[in-house]
């Protein structure tokens, strides 16, 4: 899956040469590809350091090219906010292969088709949050919906507004589920998952980059939030946990409440790191 349009991807290739060609000598070029896995050799004299860049980028990936530009500071084109960005950077990089296809998805079509990418930004929030609970080894809510899944996420990272007694703070962690629940009336209302009347209003791409902009900073929260405080809880730890709570329950013949549990499986986390 392509993080931008063909056409955007060119022009972003093409600006990247530009800002190389500005800042470097050709010498240095080498040496800086380096720091982002490209490794190339010059051995013959260079007529256009833009040119080179352009043709050494054509065969990389998107996140690549799209490393390089952050660091140049040179413009993303999408009018994509940063979020967005990143969450495709953190999925692929924690192997959340299902959250990143559909993110993917929803870049994709932003300006070809608003009201699939608003489907598709949804479809991703709810697997990531899918994913973080099995992650934990926490059963998903019988009400899968994404204003609940975002719930009962929070609840786990600790994020619940209800948790904190900062004002600002608490209104701050209460806007992921009120943004969760905004998404789900959108995609309700007005994706292409659902039918429309004949009069009903029809979204365009600035609609869909809200959607997707906000999914993704939701999702960001959630995924970094899940590595800070559970990073070395595998789900195979979490299992661990829970054939050592069977074997205490076992041992004395009396189940834990659902509160005991939980206060067992907290002794073992890593201590949740407040941010």
């Amino acid at each position: 899956m392509s993080l931008f349009r063909p056409s955007d991807r060119i022009q972003l290739i093409s600006d990247v040469g530009r800002a190389v060609q500005n800042v470097m000598k050709v010498d240095d070029i080498p040496g800086y590809l380096a720091a982002f896995g490209i490794h190339i050799e010059i051995r013959d004299p260079v007529s256009s350091k833009w040119v080179l860049i352009r043709t050494v980028l054509a065969k990389e990936a998107d996140e690549t090219v799209l490393s390089i530009a952050r660091d140049l500071r040179v413009a993303i084109p999408g009018n994509l906010a940063p979020a967005a960005l990143d969450l495709t950077r953190v999925l692929s990089d924690r192997g959340m292969q299902f959250c990143q296809e559909d993110f993917a998805r929803a870049l994709e079509t932003v300006a070809t088709d608003p009201a699939g990418a608003i489907g598709h930004a949804c479809a991703s929030l709810e697997s990531i949050c899918k994913a973080i609970l099995d992650a934990v080894a926490v059963p998903l809510p019988k009400d899968e919906s994404l204003k609940i899944l975002v719930k009962a996420v929070a609840g786990q990272l600790q994020l619940s507004p209800e948790g904190h007694a900062d004002a600002d703070l608490k209104q701050l962690l209460g806007g992921l589920a009120n943004a969760a629940a905004g998404l789900a009336v959108i995609r309700t209302k007005y994706s292409a998952f659902h039918g429309k009347s004949p009069t009903q209003r029809r979204l365009v791409g600035r609609h869909a980059r809200l959607a997707v902009n906000s999914a993704a900073a939701v999702g960001l929260f959630l995924v970094e939030t899940y590595i800070a405080r559970f990073q070395g809880t595998t789900k195979d730890d979490m299992s661990a946990i829970e054939e050592h709570i069977a074997d205490i329950e076992e041992l004395h013949n009396a189940p834990f409440t659902p509160e005991g549990r939980e206060q067992i499986r907290k002794m073992f986390r890593p201590p949740p790191t407040r941010s």
